[in-house]
């Protein structure tokens, strides 16, 4: 979606937001909102959080480019203020206090293309597929005929991660590969979960939610 209206998005937000519990007749939100660029995005940030830190939000996948989500954030409208963005890693500059980036620098596309162009060929990740070692390192690398490295489009990459997946495992080829990334990346991960805690922390307090406490 480009430059998508906010008349249009307010209502996506308000279609998506309906995580309440109904007690006694009234509708009390129990939590936090946290609105992602796209469906990738919300996927990774899930696998970042974890079960246990999940259970204090609600996420969102808006299909919208970077630089409207920023856009929104910096709206307080009685929906977006109550809420947190949560932008991809190739944001450089980011936004406010209600804004949290992704960790690797990058989308989460290129984030997990590139952690895969840089395994080795006897990767446990190659060795351990279902597929009778019909997917290799070799395999990976035809898949994008040697063009990422000329300018692929957003959608481009977006079309090669998802039909990439199927390769990745039977159940959820995208949870098995972060698997093995977050088992090699575990400070930047900490460093996420210390600014989500930070973000979260600051608009719960705001609207009297339980703040998360201890170390992550």
């Amino acid at each position: 979606m480009e430059n998508p209206a906010y008349s249009e998005i307010e209502a996506d937000m308000r279609a998506q937001t309906m995580q309440t519990e109904i007690k006694k007749g009234k509708a009390i939100q129990t939590k936090i909102d946290v609105f992602c660029e796209d469906d990738e995005a919300k996927k990774f940030l899930d696998y970042l959080l974890g079960p246990e830190l999940r259970k204090r939000v609600e996420t969102h996948s808006l299909k919208v480019g970077k630089e409207d989500l920023k856009r929104f954030s910096r709206i307080r409208t009685s929906i977006l203020s109550k809420s947190l963005f949560c932008l991809d890693g190739d944001d450089k500059k980011g936004a406010g206090n209600n804004v949290i980036i992704l960790p690797g620098g990058d989308s989460p596309e290129k984030v997990f293309f590139n952690y895969i162009l840089n395994m080795p060929d006897n990767h446990d990740f190659f060795v351990g597929l279902e597929n009778n070692n019909k997917y290799t390192k070799q395999v990976f690398m035809k898949s994008v005929d040697g063009n990422f490295n000329k300018g692929w489009e957003r959608t481009k990459w977006k079309s090669w991660f998802k039909n990439e997946q199927k390769n990745w495992g039977n159940k959820n080829g995208f949870y098995r590969l972060y698997q093995y990334w977050s088992h090699e990346n575990k400070e930047i991960i900490a460093k996420f979960k210390k600014s989500f805690q930070r973000a979260h922390n600051m608009l719960a307090k705001k609207r009297r939610l339980p703040e998360i406490s201890g170390h992550l």
